[in-house]
């Protein structure tokens, strides 16, 4: 879903796919947003922001902000 996007999904780490940022990305606004608009979509996940420096692909070199979900 997020391949489409201006979003990296970590491919290229250790956490590939489990894992999503970009540099302009607000983590708390998006996670506040998710959470009004559908907050069954968050049961279970306890999502943690990141931040990141992007070695290669989407964003190589760039800083990203994003989040995760240590717990799954």
């Amino acid at each position: 879903m997020l391949e489409g996007t201006t979003l990296s999904e970590g491919r290229g780490t250790t956490r590939s796919l489990e894992l999503f940022g970009a540099p302009d990305l607000e983590p708390r606004a998006l996670l506040a947003k998710m959470e009004s608009v559908a907050p069954q979509w968050m049961r279970g996940c306890r999502p943690a922001g990141l931040l990141v420096r992007a070695t290669f692909h989407k964003y190589a070199g760039q800083l990203c902000a994003g989040n995760t979900n240590p717990h799954r």
